[in-house]
């Protein structure tokens, strides 16, 4: 199951606690227990959290900021049917509600296998908060349940716009974009889940993802032949005259030629991660050079001035050795890292900095 429950409380007080039919010590007591619901939940002891919230709505039926917890910890217990019960009552109120619910009713619809109508949920929340990146993105993995993978890919480069800095967005994007045979979007994806996330869990097996990408149809087939496989669509779509938005035909076969220089002489000597980084930084420059010329789309937009900024800073060997870091066995990386420590913070903080199209 990809989908998953990101949330961000952002309550406001007022009209929350301001609930005249309670008296001040009454509305003050149920203040006290939802915030001890949320830190049990946040301690993920949920049904302690659920117990919490069942007594603020003893002494207020109504208020929403409890009923809105609880179906969240609902949902992180597993308790998606009765999640579902509250959050259908919540999203019936025209105001008050938090776009938390409508990722909550979305999410324990498709823990529920009911992902058709987790899809129309996450429609009507986008309606009513159109720039929640959350359910954009919760879309886009409910679309892609549903084999639906072309809207599934355009739900996730909405949600990556509105959160730049989210690092599940361009994760799943890039996934899904390497599956649908566009290799270069989807390895500039990949790369800025890694920037976002270069140690965490996920990394290694991204790093392998991005690194295969990067050496598809190249291998030697003898002792001096190198054979190169270039996708026809790719080889297609570079003759047009008129292109399909997101297209790096050049590119994707300068990449290919970069790669198959692996097997040069005078590359022999070089590690895998120093080989990496100016086959990177080589297709960043190319990528500047074909900039405003047959150039569209989301990651023509978004991704590629970011990548050719972080080139034109000098930046890509930090990002190439820092975003390998993760990946065991590799002293090389280890020994540059600990080598390099101001390039590797230098690139950090120009990255923290970035300011991406709004």
């Amino acid at each position: 199951m990809l989908t998953f429950t990101t949330y961000s409380r952002c309550w406001l007080l007022l009209g929350l606690w301001a609930l005249p039919i309670l008296g001040f010590a009454q509305a003050a007591d149920v203040q006290r227990l939802v915030k001890e619901g949320i830190a049990l939940h946040d301690q993920d002891q949920f049904d302690a959290a659920a117990a919490k919230y069942q007594e603020a709505l003893k002494l207020d039926p109504s208020n929403v900021m409890a009923r809105t917890e609880l179906a969240l910890s609902y949902n992180s217990a597993g308790k998606y049917a009765e999640a579902v019960e509250l959050c259908r009552e919540l999203v019936k109120s025209p105001t008050g509600i938090d776009p938390t619910v409508f990722v909550t009713y979305g999410n324990s619809l498709d823990d529920l296998k009911q992902s058709k109508q987790a899809a129309e949920v996450y429609q009507e929340g986008i309606k009513r908060f159109p720039t929640n990146g959350m359910l954009h993105f919760n879309l886009g993995l409910t679309h892609y349940h549903l084999n639906q993978r072309a809207d599934a890919i355009t739900d996730l480069q909405q949600a990556a716009r509105l959160m730049p800095r989210h690092p599940s967005s361009p994760l799943y994007l890039g996934i899904f974009t390497l599956e649908s045979g566009n290799r270069i979007p989807g390895m500039l994806e990949i790369a800025r889940f890694l920037v976002l996330e270069p140690h965490s869990k996920r990394a290694p097996k991204q790093v392998a993802l991005l690194d295969k990408a990067m050496q598809q149809g190249v291998s030697k087939t003898g002792e001096n032949n190198i054979t190169i496989s270039v996708n026809s669509s790719v080889l297609k779509e570079a003759g047009k005259k008129k292109v399909q938005p997101d297209n790096f035909g050049p590119s994707d076969m300068l990449l290919s030629m970069l790669s198959a220089m692996d097997y040069d002489d005078k590359n022999k000597g070089k590690t895998s991660t120093a080989r990496f980084a100016e086959k990177f930084a080589t297709l960043c420059q190319n990528l500047q050079e074909l900039s405003g010329k047959r150039s569209t789309g989301f990651v023509w937009e978004q991704y590629v001035p970011y990548f050719v900024a972080m080139e034109k800073a000098g930046h890509v060997p930090a990002f190439a050795y820092l975003i390998h870091s993760s990946v065991p066995d590799q002293p090389h990386v280890q020994q540059w890292l600990e080598q390099h420590p101001d390039e590797v913070k230098a690139f950090q903080e120009w990255s923290v900095a970035y300011e991406w199209p709004r």
